[in-house]
């Protein structure tokens, strides 16, 4: 016998204020030394969102009464 299962969900996330995002100069590393600008974020302001599909997919097949073998995947964010 085989079974499969498929689903998918979405998956969001917000990083919020208050806290300051500091901008480097391109293709530098990330030290204090190459800060160009800083902007200040306020209590609960959006600072970046993410947000993405995360599908899922398992596979049983059923090899004897007592044994079976299983496989998935999800890819998640």
């Amino acid at each position: 016998m085989i079974s499969v299962s498929v689903g998918s969900r979405y998956s969001f996330f917000q990083n919020v204020g208050a806290r300051p995002l500091y901008r480097y100069i391109e293709n530098q590393p990330l030290n204090a030394q190459n800060i160009v600008d800083t902007v200040q974020y306020g209590k609960g302001e959006v600072l970046k969102s993410y947000g993405g599909l995360e599908p899922r997919l398992s596979l049983r097949i059923t090899t004897g009464e007592t044994s079976s073998l299983k496989f998935g995947y999800n890819r998640t964010r």
